[in-house]
């Protein structure tokens, strides 16, 4: 409706690309793209990423290097939490000084 730029940063782990940022991205950029037009080949392959993914998604995730890392220390139960989609109806957004939950 204000017609502003939508900024997705992926933390990685240590300055490095994951899997699951990017599946993340993929799932935000797909639940936008009828609203947003698609600037760049990131974005593009994020989305299509998650539409391959999508329906196995934890058994592809499970051969990523940053899973196998968690799953090492016992939080394997928290990952599957974190992979669900659409749980929570609260966007956090920037005010200038920090992420406040959109209004």
């Amino acid at each position: 409706e204000e017609n502003r730029d939508t900024i997705l940063f992926c933390a990685g782990w240590k300055d490095h690309y994951n899997m699951e940022d990017a599946l993340y991205a993929g799932s935000v950029v797909r639940a936008l793209s009828d609203q947003f037009q698609i600037l760049d080949d990131a974005t593009l392959s994020t989305k299509m990423m998650y539409r391959y993914i999508r329906a196995n998604m934890l058994r592809s995730v499970k051969q990523a290097q940053h899973f196998k890392r968690l799953a090492k220390l016992g939080i394997e139960k928290d990952i599957k939490f974190c992979m669900g989609n659409h749980k929570y109806d609260v966007v956090p957004v920037y005010d200038g000084e920090g992420f406040v939950r959109m209004k």
